[in-house]
């Protein structure tokens, strides 16, 4: 038995799957180009909005330069004006009134009773009005508040006697001012 083999009988290279896989490369290939076009053009449209917003802000930059003589100190002053209202409404925001409070309620004795506070932000301090049952009262309240630390300017600056609602007692109404109360 004479057993041949002939390796020749089909070509070694498939042409047909090779001009497939070619086609299919140059196809993504192509897709990739197309994708990269469309994003240079939309970068280059883009690139050019800018250099024309960039010219628009040149021209308006060279306009400008004369204007600071157009200022004057009426204007100045309106702007003092309103950097010193904000100034105010800034540090009132950053008060902390619970810190006051506590304190002032560690301060108050029993028979007194505080009707209205009022801060002074400039000035650091604050106008407080109450009530007092009698003169002792008051008289205990202004010296707690004079032997504290950190409220020891205080100085009287109203009191009078007033009548209680059902008129049978007679109370002393008081007006306070604290000087760097904060």
């Amino acid at each position: 038995m004479d057993l041949r083999i002939n390796l020749a009988s089909r070509p070694y290279l498939n042409r047909r799957a090779v001009w497939h896989w070619l086609l299919l490369l140059g196809g993504g290939l192509l897709l990739v180009l197309i994708i990269n076009l469309n994003f240079g053009l939309t970068n280059y449209q883009h690139l050019r909005q800018l250099e024309v917003r960039h010219a628009e802000l040149d021209q308006q930059l060279s306009g400008l330069k004369g204007v600071a003589g157009q200022y004057s100190p009426e204007k100045f002053e309106q702007i003092r004006k309103q950097v010193d209202s904000v100034n105010r409404l800034i540090l009132a925001d950053e008060f902390q009134w619970t810190v006051l409070l506590n304190r002032l309620e560690e301060l108050v004795p029993d028979d007194v009773s505080i009707s209205s506070i009022q801060p002074d932000y400039k000035a650091r301090g604050l106008r407080m009005e109450g009530v007092a049952k009698d003169v002792s009262a008051m008289m205990d309240l202004l010296d707690r508040l004079l032997a504290s630390n950190d409220l020891n300017q205080v100085y009287l600056l109203r009191q009078a006697e007033t009548e209680k609602r059902d008129r049978r007692t007679n109370l002393v109404a008081f007006s306070l001012e604290i000087r760097e109360a904060f």
